[in-house]
């Protein structure tokens, strides 16, 4: 049996009472979705942005521990001997305080390329103040 709702939703034109409306959703984007599945390929451009800040976060942590088995294993020598390994320290520190200020400024939701541009210069300002804090007390140690 049919029914008069039925009928008017067939024929007349849609109106609120009888348009299925589909509710929308926001995307970790900040793109507008359909519930239904429509955007798609959306979610595969954000799975693929996600991937591409964990590889830029944790690319410098990784390349510091790759330097550090080469010059631990004596495939990379720069002319210093054992001291080669105190270059470690310092890139070891950056690459950490960065992948932390990256993690951060991602959680934060900021743009990539300031989320880049900010954990570079807070590591390098780090190490440059601890290079210089110890600079100093060791200055500060002979002097007395």
């Amino acid at each position: 049996m049919i029914t008069s709702l039925e009928i008017a939703t067939s024929l007349g034109p849609p109106d609120s009472t009888t348009r299925r409306t589909v509710p929308r959703v926001r995307t970790p984007a900040g793109r507008l979705k359909d519930s239904a599945g429509v955007g798609e390929p959306a979610t595969i451009l954000v799975a693929v942005r996600t991937q591409l800040k964990l590889l830029l976060a944790a690319a410098p942590l990784l390349l510091t521990l790759l330097f550090g088995w080469l010059v631990m294993e004596g495939n990379l020598n720069l002319g210093g001997g054992e001291k080669d390994v105190f270059l470690l320290f310092p890139l070891l520190l950056w690459s950490l305080v960065y992948l932390c200020c990256f993690l951060l400024l991602w959680w934060r939701r900021s743009a990539l390329g300031r989320t880049v541009a900010l954990s570079a210069a807070i590591a390098t300002g780090l190490v440059i103040a601890a290079a210089l804090i110890l600079f100093g007390a060791s200055w500060l140690r002979f002097r007395t």
